[in-house]
């Protein structure tokens, strides 16, 4: 059906924003406070998240010059997830060893925001030439 797609996308685009949102609220919620995340909570999450998001990008390394923007998409976003996942280690380490603050953690976050940022851009770019090539 080709409506289903489309109500789909829609549905997954809804669900990203709802979630964004959310997450939003709660660093406004914790930045207003001043609450300083768990060092090493925070440090071993992204220990875990770093080892499934390398797998990841390695397996994808190969495919990154392949025609089509959701290949290049998704090896940009393992790579960029293993570059936050060393960054929110770091900002754990900052955290538990030199400044006890929430700073470190949004600093990353900020990061993380504008190395999205460009990745979005990159497969923006992408995604254009794919159609060109089509039309």
């Amino acid at each position: 059906m080709p409506g289903r797609g489309a109500g789909v996308r829609r549905d997954e685009d809804v669900g990203q924003r709802f979630v964004a949102l959310l997450n939003l609220a709660y660093f406004g919620v914790e930045f207003a406070v001043g609450v300083a995340p768990e060092p090493l909570a925070l440090s071993l999450t992204g220990l875990g998240a770093l080892a499934v998001n390398l797998a990841c990008a390695l397996m994808l390394a190969r495919y990154r010059h392949h025609a089509g923007s959701l290949t290049r998409a998704a090896f940009l976003s393992a790579r960029n997830d293993v570059l936050a996942n060393v960054a929110i280690i770091g900002a754990g380490a900052v955290t538990a060893l030199l400044w006890r603050t929430a700073w470190p953690d949004v600093v990353v976050g900020l990061g993380i925001g504008l190395l999205n940022a460009d990745a979005a851009r990159e497969a923006w770019g992408a995604a254009r030439a794919v159609h060109r090539e089509e039309t």
